[in-house]
């Protein structure tokens, strides 16, 4: 497994990831028949909205960009670090993703490694992430790295 380093992103960098990560939300949201495509960049731009009211300054929330020992950009990283003691609440990713061209090269596993220890050392006891049904890579992702499924979301098509 290759190393990644994380770092924080700048104003312009997150301003270039919140634009991408609305437009893949409504499209992943499409995909798996949640929203219609006519309402789903709306419905993705409130969400976000509601999740990150002050943008890169919103509290609890970690936007970061993961480097390779190079230091070239293999990927970014929405880490949501609300974590209350006493309850039994956790961190939560958001979004992660590794750029088209490190994919397929353990970058993905890494990322993932590295958002723990990130979450861990913020005090949180456990993670949390959304998995879209139809991205199968991601999903073996999770599972292999010892994610279990707590809720199952299901439709059929009438």
């Amino acid at each position: 497994m290759p190393n990644v380093k994380l770092r924080k992103m700048n104003q312009e960098e997150f301003e270039t990831f919140h634009e991408y990560s609305v437009v893949e939300y409504a499209k992943a949201n499409v995909t798996s028949g949640r929203w219609s495509e006519s309402e789903s960049l709306e419905n993705s731009r409130s969400q976000f909205k509601v999740l990150i009211p002050n943008g890169l300054e919103t509290v609890n929330n970690e936007f970061l960009i993961a480097v390779d020992d190079e230091g070239n950009r293999v990927g970014h990283l929405w880490l949501n670090l609300d974590y209350r003691p006493g309850t039994n609440s956790g961190s939560y990713i958001y979004d992660i993703e590794i750029e088209e061209s490190a994919r397929g090269k353990g970058y993905g596993k890494a990322l993932l490694v590295e958002a723990e220890r990130f979450a861990k050392s913020a005090g949180s006891p456990k993670m949390g992430l959304n998995g879209f049904g139809a991205n199968t890579v991601a999903r073996n992702l999770y599972t292999n790295s010892g994610y279990e499924t707590v809720a199952i979301q299901m439709q059929k098509t009438l």
